[in-house]
């Protein structure tokens, strides 16, 4: 039901009983994981590591949280360890194999990925790794059926997961200018098949200020909008993911919220909070 909250209140009752309790330690961590509060969720697993230093499940939360924190070196070592004391377990598989990814290591990202799906997992965020660590290996037929696989799990079973969709974008977007269009085309169809579309406007903007952040010439990041404003032009139903991508733009370069007034109130927002980094 993710009441988090709730969840919280529960494993303090707990610890107030008994303060030393690793389980509800490690418990109240992977809540505080999914408040997005990750310096203390942090905190309870290295507790839960120090007490408990063969508890593979304080190590899977240890490199989740390394992983969100983009402490990606501490990702990796915990995972392994997560691994070594629990191999048949997918969580710390998962996070080796979508940190090797984001780290450009994409061979032996696969190598553990497939590993957490041969234990059990079939998450949105180990199916979109996978998708991009085998688009980035040369196998793009089999990495964009991944990314429908990915996709389909979003909609209907996991969630998607905002933040492995940015690192596919980065991929494309670094490695593949001249492939752009072919890519874009299939990620639009994606999220039609799915019925994500609606999605899919949040995502570029956040994208767009995200690579303005970058040292990445502003020339470049005009190209892509381009080839998006191009692309979505064939399909009616994501105009507004046009208009929202083409005003996100307009106002990352002259910082004018004029330019905002003519977008619904929510989307105002979206645009300035994506772009507070300005």
């Amino acid at each position: 039901l993710k009441r988090y909250e709730e969840a919280l209140a529960n494993f303090d009752r707990a610890l107030a009983l008994d303060p030393s309790n690793a389980m509800a330690f490690n418990n109240r961590g992977w809540a505080l994981i999914e408040l997005d509060r990750f310096d203390e969720a942090l905190q309870h697993f290295e507790f839960c590591a120090r007490v408990e230093p063969m508890n593979s499940a304080a190590w899977d939360g240890l490199a989740q949280v390394f992983f969100h924190l983009e402490r990606y070196e501490d990702a990796l070592a915990a995972a392994e360890k997560a691994i070594k004391f629990e191999p048949q377990h997918f969580k710390g598989w998962s996070i080796q194999g979508s940190t090797l990814s984001i780290l450009g290591k994409h061979s032996g990202a696969l190598l553990s990925l497939d590993e957490a799906l041969k234990n059990g997992d079939h998450s949105s965020t180990t199916l979109f790794y996978r998708a991009l660590a085998l688009v980035a290996t040369g196998k793009e037929k089999e990495g964009f059926a991944e990314l429908d696989h990915a996709f389909y799990h979003a909609c209907r079973v996991h969630g998607i997961n905002l933040k492995s969709v940015m690192h596919l974008f980065e991929l494309i977007f670094n490695q593949f200018e001249k492939k752009w269009s072919d890519f874009i085309g299939q990620i639009i169809a994606s999220y039609a098949k799915n019925n994500l579309t609606h999605r899919l406007g949040p995502a570029l903007v956040k994208f767009a200020f995200r690579v303005l952040q970058m040292e990445t010439e502003k020339e470049k990041v005009g190209r892509w909008i381009t080839t998006w404003r191009e692309s979505i032009e064939k399909h009616p139903e994501l105009q507004f993911s046009r208009e929202l991508l083409e005003t996100a733009w307009a106002y990352a370069q002259t910082g004018d919220e004029s330019v905002l007034y003519n977008l619904p109130s929510e989307e105002r927002k979206l645009i300035t909070d994506f772009g507070k980094f300005k």
